[in-house]
């Protein structure tokens, strides 16, 4: 039973979160893994695969904040899209050195952090998936 659960949740966990649950399962008995495997699918478990292909298509409006739970950073990376339309927009009607600058510098600054959020959002969401379960526990 205890190996159905981990292969069940393959990939949803981190490496070391696997060993811990593993640790975890060692001691408990049949009766309660089986009330834990019948709870694991109501834990909403998110899949770090999808927020790795939200964050390549949509990572600029936040939208792979939004799936991991992340409202806050999901608008924040939203508001910065935003701002990066509007300031494309202000340096094609007024051209001037110091809209030019701030399109440059937003533009560096959401494209580091898009990357930097492929890896993050991957392995958030797999840690936020270990502690829904360790909770269970």
């Amino acid at each position: 039973m205890k190996n159905t659960i981990l292969m069940s949740l393959a990939g949803k966990l981190p490496s070391t979160g696997e060993v811990v649950l593993r640790n975890k399962l060692e001691g408990v008995s049949d009766e309660t893994l089986n009330k834990i495997s019948a709870s694991i699918p109501m834990l909403n478990l998110k899949s770090p695969g999808a927020g790795l292909v939200l964050g390549l298509l949509f990572g600029g409006l936040g939208v792979d904040r939004f799936y991991k739970g992340d409202i806050g950073l999901g608008f924040m990376k939203l508001l910065l899209s935003l701002t990066l339309g509007f300031l494309l927009n202000l340096a094609q009607t007024q051209p001037s050195d110091t809209t030019y600058t701030m399109l440059v510098l937003f533009t560096v600054v959401a494209v580091i952090w898009m990357f930097a959020d492929l890896f993050l959002v991957f392995s958030g969401i797999k840690k936020d998936n270990l502690n829904k379960i360790l909770m269970i526990l």
